[in-house]
């Protein structure tokens, strides 16, 4: 009795141990490559219409190389290019029932660098595009620093009056109209999101800035930073909505991103400077 005991035991742990086979899953095939058109803006040399053509995807991604924006989800965009050259412009999709993203790509050429004037808004600005710039400070105000999950919505976060740390306070954002530099002054620390909101040694990324009229979020202008550059938070996009410029007021709204820059599915600041 006991042998017919230790017999069944023993089968048991074998059975227990006998790997579960894994089933065929059927993924579906690989949706089709998206379809879109590029049109050149009659308004604009240096900008490009891009249209997605397609039928029956559920999510779209625009990835522009070189462009304003970088990346986009719309259905019909304009895109911005400074500088002349061959860029490439793929739209990225993925179907209800596909295995995966389907991509199309597009070159476009840009034949001359943009030509930028100091024109008044640029002035505004810069300072009236003098040698020296202007730079720009954090208000004191209560919504120096506002967050919502959409443009323009402040329903996440309200900074109230006097309401920023020292370091926010003390830095300073700079912009030249000559070779349309950008110079971040922050002493040598920025507070981090990423590492508890507290200040940290940061060398902020060179390169120059654009003003591109009329290409932001509802027809509003745009600041394009280089991309790694920002201007108020450091978890903030280097894309800048112009809300507000006067001569001593500029309020700004963008999209909040991941520490590799990406950003996030919901959520914009708003920031309010004051003239130096």
């Amino acid at each position: 009795m006991k042998k017919l005991l230790y017999i069944f035991i023993a089968t048991l742990i074998f059975a227990s141990c006998d790997p579960e086979q894994a089933k065929d899953i059927d993924l579906g095939p690989l949706p089709p490559p998206p379809t879109f058109i590029v049109e050149a803006d009659p308004q604009n040399a240096n900008r490009v219409i891009v249209k997605d053509q397609s039928t029956g995807y559920f999510s779209r991604l625009w990835v522009v190389e070189g462009g304003t924006p970088a990346q986009s989800s719309k259905e019909i965009d304009t895109i911005f290019f400074s500088k002349a050259g061959t860029y490439e412009i793929s739209l990225y999709a993925s179907k209800e029932g596909g295995s995966g993203t389907a991509f199309a790509t597009k070159e476009v050429v840009i034949e001359n660098d943009a030509t930028i004037a100091c024109e008044p808004k640029i002035s505004l600005l810069t300072g009236g595009c003098e040698a020296a710039g202007k730079c720009w400070k954090f208000s004191t105000v209560a919504g120096a620093i506002t967050v919502g999950p959409t443009f323009g919505a402040g329903d996440w976060y309200r900074s109230p009056v006097n309401g920023l740390v020292p370091e926010q306070m003390a830095s300073r954002w700079c912009f030249k109209f000559e070779d349309f530099e950008f110079d971040f002054r922050n002493n040598g620390v920025t507070i981090s999101p990423w590492a508890g909101y507290v200040a940290v040694p940061h060398t902020p990324t060179a390169g120059p800035w654009t003003f591109s009229p009329g290409t932001g979020q509802n027809g509003l202008d745009q600041i394009i930073l280089t991309p790694g550059q920002f201007m108020g938070t450091w978890d903030s996009n280097h894309e800048l909505h112009v809300a507000l410029l006067t001569e001593d007021q500029l309020v700004v709204r963008t999209r909040i991103v991941s520490q590799a820059g990406v950003p996030a599915a919901e959520g914009w600041f708003e920031f309010y400077f004051v003239a130096e």
